[in-house]
């Protein structure tokens, strides 16, 4: 939807033969239907990024430990660890590049152009960030009284999950082009058909190799280069080669055909560039959040993993609503017309979403709260001290997710409606100013994991603010188009 590109605006009182028939007749659940459908759709690589993180805590935090500690924390925590240093240097960056797959003109060129963009983004920096990870997590380490335990557990990590790293996100990364050409191409069940294969697969892969041959942490690794491989071969067999201009060769070259640096290539590396500047952007404060975490100790840590993995799933999704808001809101401007009636049921239809989805996934977070650490960890029972936490951040979780979805549902509408915004500004700005008083609430004054949640809660409220103004300001613009 977004991706048209039409400027001519539309009276629809003197033409009503573009008003789109099919739309003005559809009821209010089959537009909420579309709402849903369409927004786990525009989002479809970070939502499943978060689900394979999901289950591979799962995976990790119901292993058998080998050592007989009383909690497998380690394992749990020191994986984490590393899945947030890829996400923050190369994985969050890689999937927002990805996501900017624009299908209005140069189909096969856009694809070439970010396949090779995926490739070069692997060799210049997942390889070599993936070599500085002992580095980095030792420097920003050193001062724990635990060195040696941590040199150890920073090391195996390294050596069965991060030093292979490269060659899974390889295969991962066109696998997800591939899943994001589907949902440009309304190809929606193919793309959902995979996304199921793939989380299936590797779940199925790693439970063999974690459970039946002790491989733990190597296993996720393995698992995830086998899945990604498969995943990717299979799904370009599905792909319409009608589509694409070499119809020969495009399916099973891993290496793009041609000239590796094109004009086309030139002429929008920049603005690709930048979509995943702006994944980066979303996902830092969260990143950061957690790697400081570590200070306040294991269980802490595991703790805090939970709850931004569940913040996780919750914000992708919400970022889809928004997503599907922007498109509506431009589409519809510009194309098939919709009358002012059908624009404020479907912006009613919207609200109420939004409403009962906040809702719904506060209600359930906190009724259970009591169990939520034994969905991700094994042996969690006995301890006092999780259940207490859980209990208390559940609280706060809620409220925070109340308000992410009001704000986002916002930034949608400012966004479709074109008007002159900073929303990029603030996202820059505000973690700067927010993450120092999470920081100072936790560690300074002692609140701990509450101190950094509720940094988010309010930098969440002063991203609400402009919002909000800018809404006042403009919220007649695409009712009266």
């Amino acid at each position: 939807m977004a991706y048209l590109e039409v400027d001519r605006k539309i009276n629809t009182d003197n033409d009503l033969s573009i008003i789109d028939d099919i739309q003005e007749k559809k009821d209010k659940i089959s537009i909420a239907s579309d709402i849903l459908i369409d927004s786990f759709f525009n989002q479809i690589c970070l939502i499943e990024n978060s689900i394979l993180e999901f289950i591979n805590l799962v995976l990790i935090g119901h292993s058998k430990n080998i050592e007989n500690e009383k909690y497998t924390f380690k394992d749990f925590n020191y994986f984490q660890i590393g899945f947030c240093y890829l996400n923050l240097f190369g994985l969050s960056f890689s999937l927002g590049i990805i996501k900017s797959l624009n299908y209005h003109c140069n189909k096969y060129e856009r694809y070439i152009c970010l396949k090779k963009i995926i490739y070069l983004l692997i060799i210049f920096i997942i390889l070599p960030i993936s070599f500085f990870f002992k580095i980095t997590m030792k420097l920003l380490y050193k001062n724990d009284s635990n060195k040696n335990e941590i040199d150890t557990n920073i090391n195996k990590i390294y050596n069965d999950f991060i030093f292979y790293s490269p060659i899974y996100l390889l295969f991962y990364f066109f696998f997800h082009l591939n899943l994001k050409f589907y949902q440009k191409t309304e190809n929606k069940p193919s793309a959902l058909g995979f996304v199921v294969l793939f989380n299936l697969l590797h779940f199925l892969i790693s439970y063999i190799l974690i459970y039946q041959c002790d491989l733990f942490i190597k296993g996720i690794t393995i698992s995830l280069i086998i899945s990604s491989l498969i995943c990717y071969i299979c799904s370009n067999y599905l792909i319409d080669d009608e589509c694409f201009i070499n119809q020969s060769t495009f399916n099973f070259y891993f290496i793009p055909d041609g000239s590796f640096i094109d004009e086309y290539f030139n002429k929008n590396i920049y603005k690709i560039l930048l979509r995943g500047f702006y994944c980066i952007v979303d996902y830092f404060p969260i990143g950061i959040f957690l790697l400081f975490s570590f200070y306040l100790g294991q269980e802490q840590l595991t703790i805090n993993i939970i709850f931004l993995n569940i913040f996780l799933l919750s914000h992708n999704f919400c970022r889809g609503l928004s997503s599907t808001l922007k498109n509506y809101i431009q589409y519809y401007s510009i194309k098939d017309k919709h009358s002012h009636y059908t624009k404020v049921t479907f912006i009613k239809t919207f609200g109420i979403v939004i409403f009962i989805i906040s809702i719904v996934f506060s209600l359930l977070l906190f009724t259970i709260k009591e169990n939520i650490g034994n969905i991700y960890i094994s042996e969690i029972d006995d301890n006092s001290l999780f259940e207490n936490q859980f209990i208390i951040l559940s609280k706060y979780f809620a409220l925070i997710i109340l308000i992410e979805y009001i704000t986002h549902s916002l930034e949608g509408y400012i966004k479709g409606i074109n008007i002159n915004n900073n929303i990029m500004l603030y996202k820059i700005i505000f973690p700067l100013i927010f993450i120092p008083i999470g920081f100072t609430l936790c560690f300074l004054f002692h609140f701990g994991i509450k101190g950094m949640w509720f940094g988010i809660f309010l930098m969440n409220i002063f991203y609400l603010l402009p919002h909000s103004i800018n809404m006042y300001k403009y919220y007649g613009i695409f009712l009266n188009q």
